[in-house]
Order: C-alpha cells, then structure tokens, then sequence
C-alpha cells in the first residue's frame, strides 16, 4: 500500500515541476518543502482527514518539526476544520512568523504546488491572511491549467458542486477530472467513476465507471475500494461476486474508512462472507476490535494510527520507529536493553521476568490475565502467541479503554 501512496503523491511532485524564483539559497528548501506536502496532501491513504486527521497531522507535524514552513499551513486548516480554536490559533502564529505565504508568492510565479496552496490560504484565511475566494479560485486555475493533478481535481469538484463563487458546471468537472485522471491521479480517477456511473456531466457508461474506479481503488484510494465492493455486492456494471464485494470492503477497511468497515460487517453477518486474511486481529472482552497487525509486521490501534511494528526477526518497535524490544523464537520477550521482561510458554501461558503467570493465551485465541479473566481474543490462532507478547509486554494501552 506504501508503494501505491508514493506513487500517487510522485504523480502530484512530477506534474507541479519546479519553479526558480526564490533565492538561490532557499530554493532547495523551498522544493523539498512543497515535495514533502504534496507527498501527504496527495497519498490516497491519507486522503479524508475527517477520520484519520491523527495520521495526517502526524506526518505534517514530523515535517514541520525538520523545518518545513509549509506543513504547518495544513496543521492550522485542519484545526479550523476541527474547530479547535486554541490548536488553529497557535498554528495560525506559527505560519505568521514563519511569513510562508510571502515565501510561497514569491515561488508561485510558475510552480503550481505554491498556486494550490495559495487557493487553500485564501480560502481558509490561514496565515492571518483575509479570505478572498475569486482569488483563491484564481491561483487555482492557473495550478490546473499547468498540469497539477491535485489542483485539476480540486477545480473539478467546485465545479460539480458549485463552491467557492463558480456555478454547478458537470461537464466542466468531468473535463479537469479527466485531464488528472490521466496522469493516474487515484482521487481524480474516483471521481470520474462517479460522474460515469451518474451520467452527470458525460453520457452514463457503467462499464467506463468501473474502469476509473479499479484504477483508483488499486492504488489505495478507499472511497473507490468501497465503491468497487458496492458493484461486485450488486452487481453494478459488473459480475455479481460476493467474495470479490467482501475482498474490496476489506481493502478499505484495512486503512480504517468507516463506511469500509461497516459494509463489511454487514455482508458478513448477511451472506457468511469470510473476511480476507488480510490482516490479524485483535478484540477485547466485549468482541471491539482494539488492534490489527499487517503482513509485514505493521502493528495499529482501532483508530488505523500504526503504534509500532514487529519485525521479521522478532524485534519490535515503536510508532517512531525506535527499538523498544525483541520476541525471541523461544518466546522469552527481552526489552531494548536486552533484559528479560516475560515469556509466552509453549502452551500459551504468560510469565512474567519473575516466572509469575500473568496471562494465557487459550487454543481457541482467546486471551486471558493472570486472574483467568477474559481480556481479549484474536481472530488468527496462528499469531496469537506473537500479539499476545507485543501487547502484553510493549501495547498494554490497547487494552486500558
């Protein structure tokens, strides 16, 4: 899913090109600045931050905490979103000082990811700067009219629903949709499925609509996957296909969209769909779902924030990717240090460093604690012994809501 990510956002750094007005000594910041931005701005696994914004801050605040002036713009738009006045205010002063905006007029005379996001700084009164929506609506334009797939998008979708001063115009939507569309744009490829599948703006063309969605939705783009699992559910423009239906639920619910998530479940408990193996997972006593680990290691709570990994090797480590300990084959669970914290015996049991049971992981996957109390359950008996020790020694938290 990373390499579908990096992907996407490359089509965004390629298509914006470079521009040469700022001063010679700035100028690589400048470029790195707006090649890191529009790397998240355009991963189709960060795409809705009404869901996952804890993800997308995370990635801007680590940019901007190395320095990026730019990134802090977005941490600003999505407080506002939020409405965290105190957070919005202090991100607010942070852009002021830093005088991003003069730093990206003085870069947007031919770099179209500077001309988006002088639309977003003027749509969104960011930077102290004052809300002017036609000029906003301009510096758009001109970052769509030079290629700029998340600035053709962005157009498109003002068009289809009319905001920001410009009226409802589909066939105009459809045309900026296309033209990012065909760079391999995955949010601009989603939203040409819809207009296809709506005949808004272009004659309807089913088969055309699931053609732009499986584009997007291969590259990660969850709205799409959701979409795709929705016709192979109905049989829209497609086979009907049950299991396909659940595989694309699933994709998405991996990434943590709700509407993923819900639909599958529902599928499940209506047909007996199995979910694909896609993931392990890990329940509580009341059968929620409190975290998953991936192919790959990659360990995340219920809110899709990846928390930590375990490696191939059996070493673990943190969200910030630091080594916080080791699972060795024998089970014995050592910390960063190398001493001893616990081991997970052959027949399930926990012991802690002092040999005192704590825990017992049941055949069944069920997981108990050292009062033979129910505590959770994973639904992958073959990784069982592996969550247990990395959530009983280094993601207790997991189980503390």
């Amino acid at each position: 899913m990373k390499i579908f990510a990096r992907a996407a956002a490359l089509v965004c750094i390629l298509a914006a090109g470079a521009a040469n007005t700022a001063p010679a000594a700035e100028q690589a910041d400048v470029n790195r600045w707006l090649e890191e931005w529009a790397e998240i701005r355009c991963n189709p696994a960060l795409s809705d931050p009404l869901w996952i914004a804890d993800a997308q801050k995370a990635q801007y605040a680590e940019a901007a905490e190395n320095g990026n002036i730019v990134t802090p713009l977005m941490l600003e738009r999505i407080a506002k979103n939020a409405k965290n006045s105190a957070e919005a205010e202090k991100w607010a002063a942070t852009n002021r000082d830093s005088r991003v905006e003069a730093v990206l007029r003085e870069q947007a005379a031919d770099d179209a990811r500077a001309q988006t996001l002088l639309c977003d700084i003027l749509l969104g009164g960011l930077a102290g700067a004052d809300v002017d929506a036609a000029q906003a609506v301009e510096w758009l334009r001109r970052a769509a009219e030079q290629g700029f797939p998340l600035a053709q998008n962005s157009l498109g979708e003002m068009h289809q629903w009319g905001r920001n001063g410009l009226e409802r115009d589909p066939e105009q939507a459809v045309s900026w949709y296309r033209r990012a569309a065909e760079q391999g744009f995955p949010f601009a490829q989603s939203n040409l499925g819809v207009m296809y599948g709506a005949g808004r703006g272009v004659a309807r063309d089913e088969a055309q609509a699931v053609v732009w969605q499986r584009r997007a939705a291969e590259q990660g783009y969850v709205y799409a996957q959701a979409a795709l699992g929705q016709r192979y559910l109905n049989g829209n423009g497609v086979e009907r296909d049950v299991a396909q239906a659940a595989a694309w639920y699933a994709k998405a619910a991996e990434q943590g969209y709700p509407g993923g998530v819900s639909a599958l479940a529902k599928l499940e408990e209506a047909t007996g769909a199995a979910r694909p193996k896609e993931y392990a997972s890990m329940r509580n006593a009341a059968n929620q779902e409190i975290g998953r680990i991936f192919p790959g290691g990659e360990v995340r709570n219920e809110r899709n924030q990846k928390i930590g990994v375990i490696m191939a090797d059996g070493e673990v480590r943190n969200g910030g990717n630091q080594t916080i300990g080791r699972i060795m084959p024998d089970g014995e669970v050592r910390n960063a240090n190398n001493q001893t914290m616990g081991r997970v015996m052959p027949d399930g049991e926990v012991r802690n460093a002092n040999n005192q049971r704590i825990g017992r992981v049941m055949p069944g996957g069920e997981v108990r604690n050292g009062n033979n109390s129910k505590i959770g359950q994973t639904r992958d008996i073959e990784t069982a012994k592996e969550w247990t020790a990395a959530f009983y020694f280094f993601f207790p938290e997991l189980f503390l809501h």
